[in-house]
């Protein structure tokens, strides 16, 4: 059976929710939601390779993200998207290197929260892994 298909239109449609956000959440949520799903969409990591991200991993200066330990044990750099510049950097702000990007989340927090805002927006069978395969041209 194949994965169900998104495309550019549906990931807009998933970032403008994390921005509106969730019933009850603060401004703080908002603002890590729609970075956590901005990073997934643009870098396509893993949901334990972003629970991993530290702020020494996120070198601004050469608009890169170093995933360590990613999948098969391997270290790779990523291009960083114009896009998740600013959100990345709001998340970085006022912590020491050593810090996580994401503190707090765990793997089934993550879920949760691109699963319940997909659901929000009406996509339904999305999930994290999701953001790693859907269509970006179009």
């Amino acid at each position: 059976m194949l994965p169900p298909y998104y495309d550019c239109g549906d990931i807009e449609t998933l970032i403008t929710q994390a921005e509106r956000g969730l019933y009850h959440q603060t401004k703080q949520h908002k603002q890590c939601n729609k970075a956590l799903v901005l990073v997934l969409t643009y870098t396509e990591m893993r949901r334990s390779e972003i629970l991993r991200l530290s702020v020494d991993d996120v070198d601004f200066n050469r608009r890169t993200v170093l995933v360590r330990q990613g999948k098969g044990g391997k270290d790779r750099v990523i291009p960083m998207a114009e896009r998740i510049v600013i959100p990345l950097r709001e998340q970085c702000t006022g912590k020491l290197a050593q810090d996580r990007v994401f503190p707090g989340l765990n793997d089934a927090s993550v879920w949760r929260i691109v699963t319940s805002l997909a659901r929000a927006c009406g996509l339904e069978g999305f999930h994290p892994h999701s953001l790693r395969h859907f269509l970006r041209y179009g």
